[in-house]
Protein backbone atom coordinates (compact mmCIF):
# COMPACT_ATOMS: atom_id res chain seq x y z
CA UNK A 1 0.00 0.00 0.00
CA UNK A 2 1.33 3.19 -1.35
CA UNK A 3 -1.10 5.77 0.08
CA UNK A 4 0.13 7.25 3.62
CA UNK A 5 -3.78 7.77 4.51
CA UNK A 6 -4.21 9.37 7.87
CA UNK A 7 -6.69 10.11 10.65
CA UNK A 8 -5.21 13.24 12.66
CA UNK A 9 -5.21 12.80 16.45
CA UNK A 10 -5.77 15.68 18.24
CA UNK A 11 -2.73 18.01 18.77
CA UNK A 12 -2.08 19.48 22.50
CA UNK A 13 -0.46 22.38 20.88
CA UNK A 14 0.11 26.49 21.69
CA UNK A 15 -1.57 28.06 19.33
CA UNK A 16 -4.48 27.74 16.71
CA UNK A 17 -1.94 27.67 14.04
CA UNK A 18 -0.71 24.63 15.20
CA UNK A 19 -3.73 22.49 14.28
CA UNK A 20 -3.17 23.11 10.42
CA UNK A 21 -2.15 19.93 8.77
CA UNK A 22 1.35 20.50 8.14
CA UNK A 23 3.48 18.34 4.98
CA UNK A 24 4.73 14.93 5.04
CA UNK A 25 6.73 14.55 1.33
CA UNK A 26 6.81 10.81 1.49
CA UNK A 27 5.19 7.60 2.14
CA UNK A 28 5.43 4.66 3.97
CA UNK A 29 4.23 1.42 3.97
CA UNK A 30 4.36 -2.35 4.36
CA UNK A 31 4.61 -5.45 2.74
CA UNK A 32 4.69 -9.18 3.37
CA UNK A 33 7.29 -11.53 3.07
CA UNK A 34 5.68 -15.09 1.80
CA UNK A 35 7.58 -18.58 1.32
CA UNK A 36 10.58 -18.01 4.02
CA UNK A 37 9.54 -21.30 5.90
CA UNK A 38 10.39 -22.07 9.38
CA UNK A 39 12.00 -19.13 9.98
CA UNK A 40 11.98 -18.80 14.18
CA UNK A 41 9.02 -17.68 15.91
CA UNK A 42 10.22 -15.13 18.31
CA UNK A 43 8.80 -12.35 20.92
CA UNK A 44 10.57 -10.06 22.62
CA UNK A 45 14.00 -10.64 21.98
CA UNK A 46 17.16 -9.25 21.12
CA UNK A 47 18.95 -8.87 17.29
CA UNK A 48 21.77 -6.86 16.02
CA UNK A 49 22.56 -6.77 11.91
CA UNK A 50 25.60 -7.15 9.66
CA UNK A 51 25.95 -7.41 5.75
CA UNK A 52 22.37 -8.06 5.21
CA UNK A 53 22.24 -10.59 8.00
CA UNK A 54 20.50 -10.54 11.23
CA UNK A 55 21.82 -12.24 14.98
CA UNK A 56 18.79 -13.07 16.63
CA UNK A 57 18.61 -14.42 20.24
CA UNK A 58 17.36 -14.79 23.62
CA UNK A 59 13.26 -13.89 23.63
CA UNK A 60 10.52 -16.07 24.27
CA UNK A 61 9.17 -19.11 22.19
CA UNK A 62 5.58 -18.07 23.72
CA UNK A 63 2.64 -15.71 23.38
CA UNK A 64 1.69 -13.32 26.00
CA UNK A 65 2.52 -14.26 29.20
CA UNK A 66 -0.07 -16.32 31.46
CA UNK A 67 -1.75 -14.94 34.50
CA UNK A 68 -1.17 -18.21 36.94
CA UNK A 69 2.89 -17.87 38.64
CA UNK A 70 3.11 -21.51 37.52
CA UNK A 71 2.57 -21.35 33.96
CA UNK A 72 3.99 -17.81 33.78
CA UNK A 73 7.25 -17.29 31.77
CA UNK A 74 8.35 -21.35 32.08
CA UNK A 75 11.87 -21.95 31.31
CA UNK A 76 10.77 -24.58 28.96
CA UNK A 77 9.35 -21.31 26.65
CA UNK A 78 12.83 -19.69 26.79
CA UNK A 79 14.49 -19.18 23.64
CA UNK A 80 17.97 -21.26 24.27
CA UNK A 81 19.48 -20.76 20.66
CA UNK A 82 21.68 -18.38 18.78
CA UNK A 83 20.22 -17.53 15.49
CA UNK A 84 21.56 -16.16 11.75
CA UNK A 85 18.62 -15.10 9.87
CA UNK A 86 19.75 -14.28 6.23
CA UNK A 87 15.94 -12.57 4.37
CA UNK A 88 17.38 -11.88 1.55
CA UNK A 89 18.04 -15.72 0.85
CA UNK A 90 15.18 -17.09 3.19
CA UNK A 91 17.82 -18.92 4.98
CA UNK A 92 18.93 -19.12 8.62
CA UNK A 93 20.98 -20.95 10.77
CA UNK A 94 20.88 -21.81 14.41
CA UNK A 95 23.24 -22.41 17.74
CA UNK A 96 22.57 -23.77 20.85
CA UNK A 97 24.14 -21.36 23.95
CA UNK A 98 25.45 -25.14 25.59
CA UNK A 99 29.19 -24.06 24.47
CA UNK A 100 28.40 -20.40 26.52
CA UNK A 101 29.50 -20.52 29.85
CA UNK A 102 26.38 -20.75 32.54
CA UNK A 103 25.84 -16.78 33.40
CA UNK A 104 25.88 -16.34 29.71
CA UNK A 105 23.63 -19.09 28.52
CA UNK A 106 20.73 -17.70 31.66
CA UNK A 107 21.02 -14.67 30.22
CA UNK A 108 20.95 -15.34 26.74
CA UNK A 109 17.80 -17.14 27.40
CA UNK A 110 15.85 -14.25 29.23
CA UNK A 111 13.51 -12.04 27.75
CA UNK A 112 12.90 -8.20 27.30
CA UNK A 113 16.86 -7.12 27.70
CA UNK A 114 17.69 -3.76 27.23
CA UNK A 115 20.02 -3.59 24.13
CA UNK A 116 21.61 -1.60 21.58
CA UNK A 117 23.72 -1.90 18.64
CA UNK A 118 26.98 0.24 17.64
CA UNK A 119 28.92 -0.62 14.62
CA UNK A 120 29.28 -4.22 14.63
CA UNK A 121 29.06 -4.70 18.04
CA UNK A 122 26.23 -5.94 20.23
CA UNK A 123 25.99 -4.53 23.95
CA UNK A 124 22.77 -5.22 26.12
CA UNK A 125 22.25 -5.92 30.20
CA UNK A 126 19.66 -7.38 32.03
CA UNK A 127 16.27 -9.66 31.34
CA UNK A 128 14.30 -11.63 33.25
CA UNK A 129 13.61 -15.43 33.42
CA UNK A 130 14.39 -18.88 34.98
CA UNK A 131 18.01 -19.10 36.30
CA UNK A 132 18.60 -22.92 36.73
CA UNK A 133 21.49 -21.60 39.17
CA UNK A 134 19.26 -19.17 41.50
CA UNK A 135 16.57 -22.01 41.19
CA UNK A 136 14.17 -18.58 40.88
CA UNK A 137 13.37 -16.38 37.93
CA UNK A 138 15.33 -13.12 38.22
CA UNK A 139 16.59 -10.32 36.67
CA UNK A 140 20.25 -10.28 35.85
CA UNK A 141 22.61 -7.89 36.83
CA UNK A 142 25.09 -8.88 33.72
CA UNK A 143 26.35 -6.65 30.90
CA UNK A 144 27.28 -8.49 27.65
CA UNK A 145 29.18 -7.32 24.92
CA UNK A 146 29.47 -8.88 21.75
CA UNK A 147 30.76 -9.22 18.35
CA UNK A 148 28.05 -9.53 15.69
CA UNK A 149 30.14 -10.54 12.79
CA UNK A 150 32.48 -12.81 14.69
CA UNK A 151 29.03 -14.93 16.29
CA UNK A 152 27.62 -15.22 13.01
CA UNK A 153 30.61 -16.45 11.04
CA UNK A 154 31.22 -19.27 13.66
CA UNK A 155 27.20 -20.02 13.77
CA UNK A 156 27.47 -20.14 10.23
CA UNK A 157 30.25 -22.49 9.45
CA UNK A 158 29.92 -24.87 12.24
CA UNK A 159 26.36 -24.58 14.22
CA UNK A 160 28.36 -23.43 17.54
CA UNK A 161 29.50 -20.22 19.61
CA UNK A 162 31.71 -19.82 21.67
CA UNK A 163 32.75 -17.18 24.55
CA UNK A 164 35.76 -15.87 22.71
CA UNK A 165 33.33 -13.14 20.82
CA UNK A 166 31.71 -12.50 24.48
CA UNK A 167 32.59 -9.97 27.36
CA UNK A 168 30.75 -9.51 30.32
CA UNK A 169 30.41 -7.15 32.94
CA UNK A 170 28.80 -7.98 36.31
CA UNK A 171 27.07 -4.98 38.37
CA UNK A 172 23.39 -4.32 40.33
CA UNK A 173 23.12 -1.20 38.30
CA UNK A 174 22.40 -3.75 35.11
CA UNK A 175 19.45 -6.02 36.45
CA UNK A 176 16.90 -4.17 34.94
CA UNK A 177 14.15 -5.53 32.71
CA UNK A 178 11.60 -3.72 30.19
CA UNK A 179 13.72 -0.49 29.97
CA UNK A 180 15.74 0.64 27.06
CA UNK A 181 19.29 0.82 26.32
CA UNK A 182 20.69 3.79 23.75
CA UNK A 183 24.26 5.49 23.11
CA UNK A 184 25.16 8.84 22.13
CA UNK A 185 28.46 10.74 22.33
CA UNK A 186 30.67 7.64 24.25
CA UNK A 187 27.85 7.45 27.21
CA UNK A 188 25.81 4.31 27.54
CA UNK A 189 21.73 5.56 29.02
CA UNK A 190 19.66 2.54 30.42
CA UNK A 191 16.34 4.40 30.86
CA UNK A 192 13.17 2.91 33.28
CA UNK A 193 12.09 -0.38 33.29
CA UNK A 194 11.57 -2.60 36.14
CA UNK A 195 13.45 -5.35 38.80
CA UNK A 196 11.31 -8.29 38.72
CA UNK A 197 12.53 -11.27 40.97
CA UNK A 198 10.40 -14.55 41.36
CA UNK A 199 7.25 -15.82 39.59
CA UNK A 200 4.65 -12.99 38.41
CA UNK A 201 1.33 -12.71 39.80
CA UNK A 202 -1.09 -10.53 38.98
CA UNK A 203 -2.43 -10.80 42.81
CA UNK A 204 0.75 -8.91 43.72
CA UNK A 205 4.08 -9.62 45.36
CA UNK A 206 2.42 -10.99 48.94
CA UNK A 207 0.37 -14.00 47.12
CA UNK A 208 0.80 -17.42 46.65
CA UNK A 209 5.34 -17.99 46.23
CA UNK A 210 5.60 -14.03 45.74
CA UNK A 211 7.69 -11.40 44.03
CA UNK A 212 9.84 -8.31 44.42
CA UNK A 213 9.60 -5.72 42.31
CA UNK A 214 10.76 -2.07 41.77
CA UNK A 215 10.89 0.48 39.26
CA UNK A 216 14.52 1.92 38.59
CA UNK A 217 12.78 5.33 38.00
CA UNK A 218 16.10 6.64 36.46
CA UNK A 219 18.38 7.40 33.45
CA UNK A 220 21.54 5.60 34.32
CA UNK A 221 24.59 6.72 32.19
CA UNK A 222 27.98 5.43 32.32
CA UNK A 223 30.96 4.67 29.91
CA UNK A 224 32.14 1.19 29.28
CA UNK A 225 36.19 0.13 28.36
CA UNK A 226 38.38 -2.66 27.66
CA UNK A 227 41.55 -3.14 30.12
CA UNK A 228 43.43 -6.19 29.65
CA UNK A 229 40.94 -7.95 28.17
CA UNK A 230 38.00 -6.86 31.10
CA UNK A 231 35.30 -4.78 30.68
CA UNK A 232 34.94 -1.85 33.09
CA UNK A 233 32.40 0.16 33.82
CA UNK A 234 33.12 4.50 34.22
CA UNK A 235 31.59 7.66 34.90
CA UNK A 236 28.34 5.72 36.25
CA UNK A 237 25.44 8.18 37.28
CA UNK A 238 21.82 7.85 38.33
CA UNK A 239 18.92 10.51 38.08
CA UNK A 240 15.85 9.91 39.82
CA UNK A 241 12.53 10.72 39.10
CA UNK A 242 9.85 8.87 40.52
CA UNK A 243 7.39 10.89 38.98
CA UNK A 244 8.01 11.04 35.57
CA UNK A 245 10.23 8.17 35.20
CA UNK A 246 8.29 4.86 36.82
CA UNK A 247 7.74 3.76 33.35
CA UNK A 248 8.49 0.02 31.46
CA UNK A 249 7.77 -1.96 28.36
CA UNK A 250 8.29 1.58 26.33
CA UNK A 251 10.25 2.67 23.17
CA UNK A 252 12.77 4.71 23.44
CA UNK A 253 13.44 6.62 19.98
CA UNK A 254 16.05 8.48 18.54
CA UNK A 255 15.42 11.73 17.33
CA UNK A 256 16.81 14.42 15.74
CA UNK A 257 15.25 17.99 17.90
CA UNK A 258 14.25 21.05 15.95
CA UNK A 259 17.57 22.72 17.09
CA UNK A 260 19.34 20.19 14.77
CA UNK A 261 20.89 18.23 17.96
CA UNK A 262 20.24 14.61 18.46
CA UNK A 263 18.42 12.77 21.23
CA UNK A 264 15.83 10.64 22.24
CA UNK A 265 11.95 10.71 22.99
CA UNK A 266 11.05 8.28 26.39
CA UNK A 267 7.24 7.20 24.24
CA UNK A 268 4.69 6.37 26.94
CA UNK A 269 5.09 3.13 28.91
CA UNK A 270 3.65 1.51 31.77
CA UNK A 271 2.45 1.81 35.17
CA UNK A 272 1.15 4.55 35.79
CA UNK A 273 1.13 5.40 40.01
CA UNK A 274 -2.38 5.03 41.10
CA UNK A 275 -3.96 2.91 38.48
CA UNK A 276 -2.75 0.22 35.97
CA UNK A 277 -3.06 1.82 33.01
CA UNK A 278 -0.34 3.22 30.73
CA UNK A 279 1.26 6.81 30.60
CA UNK A 280 0.18 8.88 27.59
CA UNK A 281 2.71 11.82 27.74
CA UNK A 282 6.23 11.76 26.57
CA UNK A 283 9.50 13.16 27.74
CA UNK A 284 12.37 15.09 25.55
CA UNK A 285 16.08 13.86 26.33
CA UNK A 286 19.10 15.44 25.03
CA UNK A 287 23.06 13.94 24.25
CA UNK A 288 23.93 15.34 27.70
CA UNK A 289 20.85 12.87 29.62
CA UNK A 290 18.77 16.42 30.25
CA UNK A 291 15.08 15.62 30.05
CA UNK A 292 12.21 17.40 29.46
CA UNK A 293 8.58 15.94 29.88
CA UNK A 294 6.41 17.21 27.27
CA UNK A 295 3.46 19.09 29.19
CA UNK A 296 1.38 19.24 26.09
CA UNK A 297 1.25 16.52 23.83
CA UNK A 298 -0.24 12.86 24.25
CA UNK A 299 0.46 9.31 22.42
CA UNK A 300 -2.67 7.82 22.59
CA UNK A 301 -2.25 5.20 19.71
CA UNK A 302 0.59 3.07 21.05
CA UNK A 303 1.81 2.43 24.99
CA UNK A 304 3.82 -0.87 25.02
CA UNK A 305 7.35 -1.65 23.40
CA UNK A 306 6.81 -2.55 19.54
CA UNK A 307 9.21 -2.46 16.38
CA UNK A 308 9.40 1.33 15.29
CA UNK A 309 11.03 3.47 12.54
CA UNK A 310 12.11 7.14 13.03
CA UNK A 311 12.24 9.47 9.91
CA UNK A 312 13.95 12.29 9.61
CA UNK A 313 13.17 15.32 7.04
CA UNK A 314 16.02 17.50 6.64
CA UNK A 315 14.71 19.76 4.51
CA UNK A 316 11.43 20.46 5.92
CA UNK A 317 13.66 19.87 9.81
CA UNK A 318 10.37 17.77 10.97
CA UNK A 319 10.76 14.02 12.70
CA UNK A 320 8.37 11.43 12.11
CA UNK A 321 8.48 8.05 14.28
CA UNK A 322 6.18 5.11 13.20
CA UNK A 323 4.56 2.69 15.75
CA UNK A 324 3.68 -1.23 13.69
CA UNK A 325 0.56 -2.75 15.75
CA UNK A 326 1.11 -3.93 19.08
CA UNK A 327 -1.05 -2.34 22.22
CA UNK A 328 -2.72 0.28 23.72
CA UNK A 329 -5.58 2.31 25.28
CA UNK A 330 -6.82 3.83 22.75
CA UNK A 331 -7.94 2.79 19.00
CA UNK A 332 -10.10 3.68 16.18
CA UNK A 333 -13.10 1.36 15.59
CA UNK A 334 -14.79 0.75 11.99
CA UNK A 335 -16.71 3.94 12.23
CA UNK A 336 -13.69 6.39 12.66
CA UNK A 337 -14.72 6.71 16.62
CA UNK A 338 -11.67 7.00 18.36
CA UNK A 339 -12.54 4.61 21.63
CA UNK A 340 -11.02 4.49 24.93
CA UNK A 341 -10.41 0.88 26.62
CA UNK A 342 -8.95 0.36 30.01
CA UNK A 343 -8.19 -3.44 29.18
CA UNK A 344 -5.37 -1.61 26.82
CA UNK A 345 -5.75 -4.11 24.11
CA UNK A 346 -3.78 -5.68 21.10
CA UNK A 347 -4.11 -3.67 18.35
CA UNK A 348 -3.57 -3.41 14.47
CA UNK A 349 -2.45 0.09 14.47
CA UNK A 350 0.37 1.48 12.70
CA UNK A 351 0.52 4.97 13.92
CA UNK A 352 2.75 8.11 13.39
CA UNK A 353 4.12 10.48 15.61
CA UNK A 354 5.67 13.56 13.68
CA UNK A 355 7.41 16.48 16.01
CA UNK A 356 7.23 19.90 13.11
CA UNK A 357 10.26 22.43 12.79
CA UNK A 358 7.98 24.61 15.40
CA UNK A 359 8.67 21.86 18.17
CA UNK A 360 4.74 20.95 17.55
CA UNK A 361 3.65 17.45 17.45
CA UNK A 362 0.51 15.20 16.28
CA UNK A 363 0.00 11.93 16.00
CA UNK A 364 -1.64 10.04 12.81
CA UNK A 365 -3.49 6.73 12.75
CA UNK A 366 -2.24 5.05 9.22
CA UNK A 367 -5.26 3.72 6.66
CA UNK A 368 -2.98 0.52 6.45
CA UNK A 369 -3.34 -1.81 9.52
CA UNK A 370 -0.91 -4.64 10.23
CA UNK A 371 -3.18 -7.57 9.16
CA UNK A 372 -3.31 -9.48 12.32
CA UNK A 373 -3.22 -8.78 15.75
CA UNK A 374 0.71 -8.00 15.51
CA UNK A 375 3.77 -6.26 16.97
CA UNK A 376 4.30 -6.57 20.59
CA UNK A 377 7.56 -7.48 21.34
CA UNK A 378 8.58 -7.11 17.66
CA UNK A 379 11.81 -5.16 16.01
CA UNK A 380 12.28 -3.04 13.10
CA UNK A 381 15.53 -4.29 11.74
CA UNK A 382 16.90 -1.47 9.35
CA UNK A 383 18.70 -2.68 5.87
CA UNK A 384 19.54 1.05 4.06
CA UNK A 385 22.14 2.83 3.84
CA UNK A 386 20.35 5.99 4.40
CA UNK A 387 20.19 5.43 8.32
CA UNK A 388 22.21 7.38 10.48
CA UNK A 389 24.58 5.52 12.88
CA UNK A 390 21.75 5.98 15.95
CA UNK A 391 19.04 4.55 13.53
CA UNK A 392 17.28 7.53 12.17
CA UNK A 393 16.71 7.11 8.36
CA UNK A 394 17.38 10.04 6.54
CA UNK A 395 14.41 10.26 4.19
CA UNK A 396 16.05 13.02 1.81
CA UNK A 397 19.00 11.11 1.32
CA UNK A 398 16.60 8.31 -0.30
CA UNK A 399 17.07 7.90 -4.41
CA UNK A 400 13.55 8.43 -6.16
CA UNK A 401 11.43 5.28 -6.14
CA UNK A 402 9.94 3.10 -3.41
CA UNK A 403 13.02 2.04 -1.25
CA UNK A 404 12.77 -1.08 1.10
CA UNK A 405 14.48 0.09 4.09
CA UNK A 406 14.10 -2.91 6.62
CA UNK A 407 11.94 -5.42 7.62
CA UNK A 408 9.87 -6.23 11.21
CA UNK A 409 10.06 -9.38 12.12
CA UNK A 410 8.44 -11.39 15.23
CA UNK A 411 6.40 -10.07 18.20
CA UNK A 412 3.32 -11.31 19.84
CA UNK A 413 0.08 -12.68 17.26
CA UNK A 414 -2.86 -12.73 19.41
CA UNK A 415 -6.32 -13.81 18.11
CA UNK A 416 -8.12 -11.37 20.30
CA UNK A 417 -7.75 -8.08 21.15
CA UNK A 418 -8.49 -8.96 24.87
CA UNK A 419 -7.15 -12.20 25.95
CA UNK A 420 -5.47 -11.12 28.96
CA UNK A 421 -8.17 -12.72 31.58
CA UNK A 422 -8.70 -15.63 29.34
CA UNK A 423 -5.44 -16.35 28.64
CA UNK A 424 -4.47 -19.88 28.91
CA UNK A 425 -1.92 -19.86 26.23
CA UNK A 426 -3.64 -20.76 22.86
CA UNK A 427 -4.95 -17.36 21.88
CA UNK A 428 -1.51 -16.13 21.33
CA UNK A 429 1.81 -17.14 20.13
CA UNK A 430 5.27 -15.87 19.05
CA UNK A 431 5.01 -14.56 15.36
CA UNK A 432 7.64 -15.87 12.33
CA UNK A 433 5.81 -13.01 10.38
CA UNK A 434 8.45 -10.80 8.37
CA UNK A 435 7.10 -7.69 6.89
CA UNK A 436 9.29 -5.82 4.27
CA UNK A 437 9.42 -1.82 5.03
CA UNK A 438 9.15 0.73 1.78
CA UNK A 439 9.67 4.20 1.95
CA UNK A 440 9.00 6.62 -1.05
CA UNK A 441 10.23 10.10 -1.56
CA UNK A 442 6.95 11.31 -3.51
CA UNK A 443 4.33 13.88 -1.68
CA UNK A 444 1.98 13.43 -4.42
CA UNK A 445 1.10 10.09 -2.67
CA UNK A 446 0.47 11.92 0.66
CA UNK A 447 -2.85 13.16 -0.67
CA UNK A 448 -5.75 11.96 0.88
CA UNK A 449 -6.21 13.02 4.60
CA UNK A 450 -8.94 12.70 6.75
CA UNK A 451 -8.65 15.65 9.98
CA UNK A 452 -10.26 14.94 13.27
CA UNK A 453 -10.47 18.62 14.43
CA UNK A 454 -9.70 19.78 17.89
CA UNK A 455 -13.16 19.64 19.80
CA UNK A 456 -11.89 22.13 22.22
CA UNK A 457 -11.27 24.76 19.92
CA UNK A 458 -12.45 27.38 22.77
CA UNK A 459 -10.22 30.86 21.44
CA UNK A 460 -8.42 30.00 23.93
CA UNK A 461 -6.41 33.96 24.88
CA UNK A 462 -4.27 34.70 28.11
CA UNK A 463 -2.98 38.12 29.07
CA UNK A 464 -0.42 39.35 29.36
CA UNK A 465 1.94 37.34 28.49
CA UNK A 466 4.52 37.50 29.70
CA UNK A 467 2.58 38.30 33.05
CA UNK A 468 3.47 39.24 36.46
CA UNK A 469 1.18 37.75 38.48
CA UNK A 470 -2.02 37.33 37.78
CA UNK A 471 -3.87 35.75 34.28
CA UNK A 472 -6.82 36.59 32.08
CA UNK A 473 -7.71 33.82 30.75
CA UNK A 474 -10.94 33.99 27.72
CA UNK A 475 -12.14 31.38 25.82
CA UNK A 476 -15.35 30.51 24.04
CA UNK A 477 -17.38 27.88 25.00
CA UNK A 478 -20.54 26.24 22.29
CA UNK A 479 -22.23 24.55 25.12
CA UNK A 480 -22.20 23.86 29.05
CA UNK A 481 -19.44 22.35 29.76
CA UNK A 482 -17.98 21.29 33.17
CA UNK A 483 -13.70 21.85 33.02
CA UNK A 484 -10.79 21.70 35.29
CA UNK A 485 -7.60 24.10 35.30
CA UNK A 486 -3.79 23.26 35.64
CA UNK A 487 -0.82 24.59 35.66
CA UNK A 488 2.03 22.77 34.98
CA UNK A 489 6.11 24.32 34.50
CA UNK A 490 8.05 23.39 31.43
CA UNK A 491 9.18 19.96 33.10
CA UNK A 492 5.50 18.59 33.44
CA UNK A 493 5.67 18.89 36.64
CA UNK A 494 2.46 19.66 38.05
CA UNK A 495 2.30 22.60 40.21
CA UNK A 496 -1.76 24.39 40.72
CA UNK A 497 -5.17 22.89 39.56
CA UNK A 498 -8.63 23.61 39.77
CA UNK A 499 -10.84 21.25 39.97
CA UNK A 500 -14.19 20.84 37.66
CA UNK A 501 -16.20 23.90 37.85
CA UNK A 502 -19.26 24.72 35.39
CA UNK A 503 -19.69 26.87 32.77
CA UNK A 504 -22.66 28.12 30.37
CA UNK A 505 -22.54 28.31 27.10
CA UNK A 506 -20.94 31.63 25.51
CA UNK A 507 -17.88 33.73 25.76
CA UNK A 508 -15.84 33.24 29.59
CA UNK A 509 -13.52 35.05 31.28
CA UNK A 510 -11.25 33.63 34.45
CA UNK A 511 -8.78 35.47 36.61
CA UNK A 512 -6.21 33.69 37.73
CA UNK A 513 -3.82 34.47 40.60
CA UNK A 514 -0.05 33.04 40.42
CA UNK A 515 1.97 32.36 43.70
CA UNK A 516 4.26 34.77 44.10
CA UNK A 517 7.08 32.11 44.93
CA UNK A 518 7.23 30.51 42.03
CA UNK A 519 10.44 30.89 39.90
CA UNK A 520 10.82 33.02 36.63
CA UNK A 521 10.35 30.86 33.27
CA UNK A 522 8.59 29.34 31.02
CA UNK A 523 4.60 27.61 31.85
CA UNK A 524 1.61 25.88 30.69
CA UNK A 525 -2.24 26.19 31.47
CA UNK A 526 -4.07 23.44 30.79
CA UNK A 527 -7.79 22.82 30.35
CA UNK A 528 -9.55 20.03 30.19
CA UNK A 529 -13.12 18.94 29.96
CA UNK A 530 -14.79 16.00 31.73
CA UNK A 531 -14.38 13.73 28.78
CA UNK A 532 -10.77 13.98 29.22
CA UNK A 533 -9.87 15.78 26.45
CA UNK A 534 -7.48 18.73 26.56
CA UNK A 535 -5.91 21.97 25.70
CA UNK A 536 -3.03 24.05 27.00
CA UNK A 537 -1.39 27.56 25.73
CA UNK A 538 2.09 28.49 27.08
CA UNK A 539 3.19 31.58 29.11
CA UNK A 540 5.86 33.13 31.24
CA UNK A 541 5.72 34.12 34.25
CA UNK A 542 8.45 36.95 34.91
CA UNK A 543 7.63 38.03 38.78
Amino acid sequence: MKQLLLYLLFLLGAAPSLFAQQDVDFSMWIEPVDSFNNIPALQSYVVGHHDHKWLVMAGRIDGLHQRQPNRSFAATESNNQMYVIDPENKTFYAAPLTALPTSYQEQLSSTNLNYIQKDSTLYLCGGYGYSATALDHVTYPYLLKLDIAACMQEIIQSQTVSSQHFMQLQDTAFAITGGQLNYIDSTFYLVGGHFFGGRYNPQGPTHGPGFTQYYSDAIRSFSLSDQNGQLQMTNYQEQVDSANLHRRDYNLVPQVFPNGQEGFTIFTGVFQHQVDLPWLNTIDMDAQGNYTVRPVFEQLLNQYQTARLPIYEAHSNSMHTFFYGGIAQYYFDASGQLMNDPNVPFVKTISQVSRFANDSMQEYELVQKMPDFLGAGAEFIPDHEAFRSNGILEVDQLPIGPNMVGYIYGGIESDFDNIFFINNGTQSRPSSQLFRVYVERDSSLYTAVETIENQLDMQLQLSPNPTQGQLQLAFQLPQAKSLQFAIYNNSGQLLWEEKASSFVAGQQQKTIDLPTDWPAGSYYLEIQLENGQKDSLPFVFQP
